[in-house]
This record gives C-alpha cells, structure tokens and sequence, in this order.
C-alpha cells in the first residue's frame, strides 16, 4: 500500500525558498520561458481570470522530473462552482536535474527579468502597472481591480511598494497520515467515538457535510468522514498513483488521458474541505465557494513539453 502525506499550514512562510509547496503569495515558476500568459489561465466557466490558490513541490526520481511542481488556480466567483462545473486548472513544470536554471546544489544559475514581470495576483506575464506607484504589475483590469484593496494602502509613488497578497503566503507542511488502516474499531465505532470526543470542532465545512448523508448510512461517505476527522486540519491528501478518498461515489472512467502526449492519467492529490473554512474562509470575495473535494489527476508518463505547462485534470466533486 503506497503512503498517504497530508498538507497542514501553520501560518508561517519561510522566505527565498527555492523549492517549496505552499497556499498564496505569487507562483515560483520553475522555467521562466515558460510563464503563461492570461488566456491560459482563465476560468473555464466564466472566462474570468482565475487567481493563484497554492503549489506543491512534488521532485520525482524520473531524469526529467528532477525538479516538479505543481500549481493550482480557482476561480472566486461562487456561481461558478455548481454540479458539472469545474473552475479549477491545474498545470505541471518540471525539470531536469542538469539544467539552465538550477545548480545540482539548487543555486540559482540564471535570474530573469520576465519572473519580474508577472500579475501580483495570479503570477502569468503582465504589463499593466498602477498609475501610482509604478510597481504594481497587473495581467489585467480584473486583478487590479480586486487587489486594490489590499495595495491601496501600499501604495505609494516614493517608497518601494510591498505586495500585500490576497491569500497569505503560508508554508504547506507534508506529513505522512498515520490512520491505521487495520483499526480493531469499525468505522462506524470510530466516528461515534470521534463525534463524542468533538474532535471536529465547530467546523462548519464538516457538518455541512454531514447534514446531506444523515447517520453516516453512506459507506463511502463514512469512509471519508472517518479519516478526515483523525486529521481534521488537513487541506491536502497526496498519493500519486494512489485512490481518492471521496465524500461521494466518483467513476474514474470520466478522467481523460493525459492532453499532452495521450497517456493514462492517475489520480495525484485533492484539496480538503478544510481550505474553505480555513484560509480561503479569510477572503470575503470566495464567500459562497463549496466542493466536497477537488481531485487532481496527472500523467502517469510524467511527459514533457518544451513549448508550454502541461495542463492537468482537475475534477471538482459537490456533495449537493
């Protein structure tokens, strides 16, 4: 059986890390050449810009994925988030351990003024800067605009402008889940035993879910409320090549091949119920958003593409 690693936040950042996961702030592309431009990272429901959720440093033994990191973006507008609607993208980099960019000892060998030149909010190429204080970089009217509240304050024409980033920039913490698998409990013992303990919390993400399959009578329901209570403060469930833990049933069959070089997609990691009533609650503009989780699928051939990121398969699972 393959490990489980769960990410925490602590709210702690640890600075000029070259190589980390982490929820906010701006992404650390690992190809500058690379950088999207805004038409690649649009909301595929409502063509809004999406913003920059998190990103998860996922290195491989395989020569080409020496170095590998992931990067997810939603969109914030609520309406979005519906049965069939999926305003979540994903997209892949990885390198090589001998390359332009990184020594083998991870010193950076090339600084490029295009990683400069990057949306405050959403990290792809921009231009458009704020009138004022000329420091401010934007990919376009909608990010400025939501941003501004944030770098108003910051604003200034002679001192050097701080981006205030709309979701804090925190540290993903990896740890190994240590549920017991064999438990001498039955499921159904070990949530009356966790209920009792109220070892959820006041949670509201986690009741909200467990008002829709009453006295737990749904096994894989069960299954996923058990195990995310044993680590209620997890935001992130990773086991590359694994199987999802899911609120609901899912049918696998749905998941493409990969759209970069036809290869099996297999799941890699999902997003928690625990982002909505934790960071993401701290942001009013994300009120309203609601999944039961995000699963995110990646080529199992760990491909390459020299010209773009290689786009995954994220598929957003609502429980009502």
């Amino acid at each position: 059986m393959s490990v489980v690693d769960l990410g925490f936040i602590d709210g702690n950042f640890t600075e000029n890390e070259l190589f980390n996961s982490k929820l906010g702030g701006r992404p650390s592309w690992l190809i500058p050449a690379l950088i999207p431009s805004s038409g690649k990272l649009e909301c595929p429901v409502c063509r809004d810009q999406l913003f920059f959720l998190l990103q998860i440093y996922t290195p491989e033994d395989s020569c080409s994925a020496y170095h590998r990191m992931l990067f997810v973006y939603i969109c914030i507008n609520y309406e979005c988030y519906k049965q069939g609607s999926h305003p979540v993208r994903v997209y892949r980099s990885q390198l090589q351990k001998e390359n332009a960019y990184f020594s083998a000892d991870n010193q950076i060998l090339l600084t490029n003024e295009m990683m400069k030149n990057t949306c405050w909010v959403c990290g792809c190429k921009a231009s458009n800067r704020c009138a004022k204080c000329k420091s401010a970089i934007y990919c376009g009217i909608f990010h400025q605009r939501v941003h501004w509240k944030f770098h108003r304050t910051n604003c200034s024409s002679n001192l050097e402008t701080v981006n205030v980033h709309i979701l804090q920039e925190q540290d993903i913490l990896i740890e190994e889940d240590t549920f017991a698998e064999d438990q001498s409990e039955s499921d159904n013992e070990l949530v009356e035993k966790l209920k009792a303990e109220n070892k959820f919390g006041d949670d509201p993400e986690f009741h909200e879910l467990e008002d829709v399959v009453p006295n737990a009578i749904d096994d894989t329901f069960d299954e996923f409320r058990t195990k995310v209570e044993h680590n209620p403060e997890q935001i992130i469930r990773y086991e590359r090549g694994g199987r999802p833990l899911l609120p609901a049933s899912f049918d696998e069959s749905c998941v493409p091949h990969c759209i970069n070089c036809g290869a099996q997609s297999q799941f890699e990691f999902q997003l928690m119920p625990r982002l909505l009533s934790g960071p993401l609650s701290d942001y009013s503009g994300l009120n309203g958003i609601d999944w039961g989780t995000v699963l995110i699928y990646t080529c199992s051939k760990l491909c390459e593409n020299s010209s773009e990121l290689c786009e995954e398969y994220a598929f957003v699972q609502y429980i009502t």
